[in-house]
C-alpha cells in the first residue's frame, strides 16, 4: 500500500507501534478492508468533529488507546471511572453539550453482568480486552458513522 511500519520504544515508558498507508479520501462514510490476508486493517472515514469518551481505569492503557484513536483521526477524552462519567454525561441537568455522545466501555471483565451494568449505566456498548483491532474498528464504525 506504499506505506511504512515501525516501533518507537522507551525503557520504562513502553512502546508505540505505528504504520502508515496511502488511502483515498472518501466522500461518504464507509469502511475499506484491504485484501491482504496476512494483515487485516480497517480504514474508516470519520467526521473530523466527532468526539468519543474512552472509559479506561488503567493510565497506561488509557495512553495507548488514546494514541490509537488519535492515529485513526478521532478526538477522544478519557475517564477513569466510566460509570460515574456516564451518569454525568447522560444527566440532562448537567452542562454537557452532547448528552448522546457514544460511550464504549473497554474492560477486562467479560462477564455478562459487567456488560449489563455498563449498558444500564447508559453506555452504548462494551468491548473486552485484549481489544482486537478489527472488532474495535467495526464497533467504532457502527457508533460513529450514525
Amino acid at each position: 500500500m506504499g506505506g511504512e511500519i515501525g516501533v518507537e520504544s522507551e525503557e520504562g515508558n513502553g512502546s508505540e507501534f505505528w504504520f502508515t498507508v496511502r488511502l483515498t479520501i472518501l466522500s461518504e462514510r464507509r469502511a475499506i478492508t484491504p485484501r491482504k490476508t496476512e494483515l487485516e486493517i480497517t480504514a474508516l472515514a470519520f467526521d473530523s468533529e466527532m468526539r468519543i469518551l474512552l472509559v479506561e481505569d488503567n493510565l497506561v492503557n488509557q495512553k495507548v488507546a488514546l494514541g490509537i484513536l488519535k492515529k485513526l483521526g478521532l478526538r477522544a477524552d478519557a475517564a477513569g471511572n466510566g460509570l460515574e462519567a456516564t451518569q454525568h454525561i447522560r444527566d440532562a441537568q448537567t452542562k454537557v453539550l452532547d448528552h448522546e455522545i457514544p460511550i464504549i466501555a473497554m474492560t477486562a471483565s467479560a462477564m455478562q453482568e459487567d456488560r449489563q451494568r455498563c449498558l444500564q449505566a447508559g453506555m452504548n456498548d462494551f468491548i473486552t480486552k485484549p481489544v482486537q483491532s478489527q472488532v474495535l474498528a467495526q464497533m467504532l464504525a457502527r457508533w460513529l458513522a450514525e
